[in-house]
């Protein structure tokens, strides 16, 4: 069994994350960063189809992708339910100003998951060994649509894959909660990929203009959903705390997100510890995506017994420096996520935030 940590804190952190290294523990704490919106009089029409996105919807636009990923403007921007949203060919922007300032101020509706609403619930996957399997969503991802999903965002812009590969209207087509994929061979030479987006956005205003199912709904709060294994280690973590007087720890959805890509990432590329092949920490993640934090810590495990979750806390614990960290009092959110690597190890990251 292994363990590793890792926590932050803003004093001296050249000289601590030297002598961190070397111990194998890391503390330092930076100020979180802001994302710069774009200016809201920057404005571009899009003569395609007569329509102009402005703002932080045009800043989002190109950062996610531009023309290929989200496609279009099909609307101006409108208010639904009290929400700002606009609507492009394959996607729909949710303005919410309570993220004012982060990579969060626009998400992505859930259009995938709402345009299959008619198709579910899918059979759920298996594990193969060419590709990821998602125990969240019980479903795989494998082939051009793996390579697809890696190198054009990932988790963070389509979400998990909630069907499998299966042919709709003759078409080679998988669903994720914010896209669906389709297979085009005939675009490979073109694109460098044999993988359109689904037409997401047109079909859903469609269906809300003749008041169809999928009529337009309140953007809603992002949802943290743990599987059992998680569940039970945050519950340890919190029970141990209330035992020493400590607050709990709230799960957060960007932090969870954060551990989840994060947890997935040594899976997929077959490494263990703090600092990825690439040479990025998960402090460098969370200034990348704006998570605001005072202080912060990261804790991963990985073995094989049986009871992965409760073999991981039971070695959290029995080390002085993860103890230290999981018995922070200024600790109050957390992500919490495991994967599955071969061989049968469990993997575990927790990330901790004080705020």
């Amino acid at each position: 069994m292994l363990n590793h940590s890792i926590a932050t804190n803003h004093h001296r952190i050249a000289k601590l994350l030297a002598v961190a290294l070397v111990a194998g523990l890391f503390m330092a704490a930076l100020p979180g960063h802001q994302v710069s919106a774009a200016p809201a009089s920057s404005s571009q029409l899009f003569s395609a189809t007569g329509h102009t996105v402005s703002g932080v919807f045009l800043d989002a636009y190109y950062r996610l992708g531009g023309l290929p990923i989200i496609g279009y403007p099909i609307t101006e921007p409108v208010n639904e339910n009290g929400f700002q949203v606009q609507y492009f060919e394959r996607e729909r922007f949710e303005y919410h100003p309570e993220n004012a300032g982060t990579a969060y101020e626009v998400l992505l509706s859930r259009l995938g998951y709402e345009l299959s609403k008619p198709l579910q619930p899918f059979a759920a996957g298996q594990a193969g060994s060419d590709g990821i399997f998602f125990a969240q969503t019980s479903h795989s991802l494998n082939g051009e649509f793996l390579r697809y999903w890696n190198d054009k965002g990932g988790l963070s812009l389509f979400g998990y894959p909630i069907s499998e590969q299966f042919t709709q209207n003759g078409i080679i087509t998988q669903y994720f909660e914010r896209a669906r994929f389709e297979y085009h061979p005939e675009v490979l030479a073109s694109t460098g990929y044999a993988v359109e987006l689904g037409l997401l956005g047109v079909t859903y205003l469609q269906q809300s203009q003749k008041g169809g199912s999928a009529a337009p709904q309140a953007p809603a709060t992002p949802q943290v959903h743990l599987v059992q294994d998680e569940q039970q280690l945050l519950d340890s973590i919190n029970a141990a705390r209330q035992a020493a007087g400590l607050g709990k720890v709230t799960l957060d959805a960007q932090v969870e997100q954060l551990a989840h890509d994060r947890v997935n990432d040594m899976v997929n590329r077959n490494y263990f510890g703090h600092i990825t092949p690439d040479g990025t920490t998960f402090v460098d993640m969370m200034n990348q995506r704006n998570i605001a934090y005072n202080n912060c810590g990261e804790i991963i495990n990985r073995n094989t017994y049986p009871n992965a979750s409760q073999e991981a806390f039971t070695s959290f614990m029995a080390s002085q420096h993860h103890h230290d960290i999981i018995m922070t009092g200024a600790f109050n959110f957390v992500g919490v996520a495991e994967a599955s690597g071969a061989g049968g190890m469990k993997y575990f990251v927790i990330n901790f935030v004080a705020r």
